[in-house]
């Protein structure tokens, strides 16, 4: 069996590496690698991947709305090109960015059979959300993260859904023990105006060390990265700025935090079984389960330093170290799971 995996961006890969290691194992494994892995801005994330991969380019110079339609533009003629010349059995692919929309446009059309995982979700904040639900529409086998995703993929029409848990979720450990540093992640919120400015003055009085990490590659990135160095770090020299880490040394950077804030998708998923607690600041992650350990607030510096106040009061601690929240997104052999439907969808 012939099954290519797409992936373009530092998280994405983090969750399907996995799966990527027992297909690769078991069948032929073609790993088609694009968008902000090859990209500097970004910290060539590609140089995490350990296995052999094709490079799809498709970045080009500027991120805003032409440059990113240009780019979904050329992903979806050299995705074509690689699905003619490997004809794959079958396209697997993660989420809702714009490239693996358009990778998923190339399968539709070559008639290739896509395997989606992650459907179902809601993330109000970007533009990414009408991406995933056309991929949906697209795709043959889905893989959700949990049972109400599940509802939503057949509501749209989809018959083979599979609630296999989230591939984040798996091998991560609750730590109760945390240290006195803060992780900080701002993503552009596509569909609205909010800024990182009001984040970053919340984070200016704070006294714990931040590590405050580079956005993704969506449109607005580059005015973040800018507001970051020019107007956050000169500010507050205790602050460490990360572009990018792989997956292993991020998940261990997070579970020891006192908590993470901002709007990353890590703070819903990832965060909750490590036993962090999150801040989630505005309307990107709207829409998306959230556990307990989640405090949404709006995105202006009182609502976000109302929030810190909150993680210290005892009742939310009390939460905190006895783990008492509950995990939508939970894993367990959640890459078996899928290899073990994939093969039998196309036996």
């Amino acid at each position: 069996m012939r099954l290519v995996i797409v992936t373009g961006s530092r998280a994405e890969w983090g969750l399907l590496e996995p799966l990527a290691k027992l297909i690769d194992d078991r069948h032929e494994l073609s790993l088609l690698v694009t968008g902000s892995h090859l990209s500097k801005q970004h910290g060539y994330t590609a140089d995490y991947i350990n296995f052999d991969y094709e490079k799809i380019e498709i970045l080009l110079s500027n991120d805003s709305a032409v440059g990113v339609s240009k780019s979904v533009g050329l992903c979806c003629i050299s995705f074509a090109e690689a699905y003619e010349r490997i004809k794959p059995d079958a396209v697997i692919v993660l989420g809702d960015r714009y490239e693996v929309f358009a990778a998923s446009v190339a399968a539709h059309i070559a008639r290739i059979p896509i395997i989606h995982i992650h459907g179902g979700e809601t993330t109000l904040g970007v533009i990414d959300n009408a991406f995933r639900h056309s991929i949906t529409h697209m795709a043959s086998l889905h893989f959700v993260a949990a049972e109400p995703y599940a509802r939503k993929v057949r509501e749209l029409g989809a018959k083979s859904v599979f609630n296999a848990g989230s591939l984040g979720c798996d091998g991560l450990e609750f730590v109760r023990d945390k240290e006195n540093y803060i992780v900080a992640i701002w993503h552009p919120v596509t569909l609205g105006d909010e800024s990182i400015s009001e984040l970053l003055d919340a984070l200016t009085d704070i006294k714990e060390k931040v590590y405050i990490v580079s956005p993704n590659a969506d449109p607005g990135n580059y005015d973040i990265s800018e507001s970051i160095e020019e107007g956050f770090i000169l500010r507050n020299t205790s602050t460490k700025k990360i572009n990018s880490l792989p997956r292993d040394e991020f998940i261990d950077l997070l579970s020891r935090a006192k908590c993470i804030v901002g709007n990353s998708s890590a703070g819903i998923i990832e965060a909750p079984c490590l036993g962090t607690p999150t801040i989630n600041v505005g309307t990107r992650q709207e829409g998306r389960l959230k556990a307990f350990s989640v405090i949404d607030c709006d995105c202006k510096k009182e609502s976000i330093e109302e929030a810190f106040r909150r993680i210290e009061e005892p009742e939310f601690q009390a939460i905190v170290r006895g783990g008492q929240w509950t995990q939508f997104y939970e894993g367990g052999n959640v890459a078996e799971k899928m290899l073990g439907v994939i093969e039998n969808y196309l036996s």
